[in-house]
């Protein structure tokens, strides 16, 4: 990322109401050894003034949630230093954005999915806005840049309960003109939505 860019970000005011609800270090639970881990990064880009989050909607040749609308990221390698920087790796292998294109402003609580079971470590990071995007097709079929201000202000938002295994999962269904953002996806949107909303 260019200086340019990095003090453009800085000094955008969502951007630090942003840093302001989500800057304290997150504690990471303790987790069975069952859970796979891994990392996404919710991402914000300005379009014309406007911020937007973007997700991508995967393919039906990966192994789990075929078809499912995700944020960016994928399981932790024995290579990566952190969670962090497999969420940034992933990011530039599905997408095309590479590191230095992004800035990690602030994480998220970690999540379980209910089926496969990873535990997903969030990350919040802000995109240049010059950044092209280069689809990797055998994972994502396609991105989907969603307006933050419809999804604070939306009320089609569906709920309901589903238990897996003996676990019971609180999901949420955003409907965004006909796409369906739910599951993991569903409760990380959400815990940036109700940290961010007021």
């Amino acid at each position: 990322m260019t200086e340019k860019h990095s003090i453009h970000i800085d000094s955008d005011p969502f951007i630090k109401k942003v840093k302001s609800r989500f800057s304290s270090p997150k504690l990471f639970k303790k987790l069975k050894e069952s859970f796979k881990p891994a990392a996404v990064i919710v991402p914000l880009v300005k379009r014309n003034g406007e911020w937007f989050l973007l997700f991508t909607k995967r393919t039906n040749k990966v192994a789990h949630h075929k078809g499912e609308f995700s944020f960016p990221g994928g399981i932790i390698e024995p290579t990566d230093r952190n969670a962090e920087e497999t969420a940034l790796r992933e990011m530039e292998e599905e997408v095309g954005i590479p590191k230095n294109g992004v800035k990690i402003i602030g994480a998220l609580e970690p999540v379980i999915t209910a089926v496969s079971f990873y535990i997903v470590y969030p990350f919040i990071g802000a995109i240049a806005t010059e950044t092209e995007y280069k689809i990797n097709q055998d994972e994502i079929d396609r991105i989907l840049e969603v307006p933050l201000d419809f999804l604070l202000n939306t009320k089609d938002v569906r709920t309901e309960v589903l238990e897996y295994k003996g676990m019971k999962f609180k999901v949420y269904f955003y409907n965004y003109k006909g796409d369906i953002i739910w599951g993991a996806t569903g409760r990380i949107l959400r815990q940036f939505l109700e940290n961010i909303g007021e």
